[in-house]
């Protein structure tokens, strides 16, 4: 259980939207509710329809090492 904890936590740190700065500064100006966090980890995109990642989060895919 630990490992799938720390392998999901790492996966997220390394999703494109943390990693780009100048466009994470543009997609997530200011404080987001968590409506806005929900669609994004939902969808991939933002409630405005900007992308901010290639599709949803698959939680399988986020704890594979």
């Amino acid at each position: 259980m630990w490992t799938n904890k720390g392998n999901f936590i790492e996966n997220l740190a390394r999703l494109p939207m943390w990693v780009d700065r100048p466009a994470s500064l543009t997609l997530f100006d200011g404080k987001q509710r968590y409506g806005f966090w929900q669609e994004i980890f939902e969808s991939g995109k933002s409630p405005t329809r900007h992308k901010a990642m290639p599709s949803g989060l698959d939680i399988m895919q986020m704890i594979k090492a």
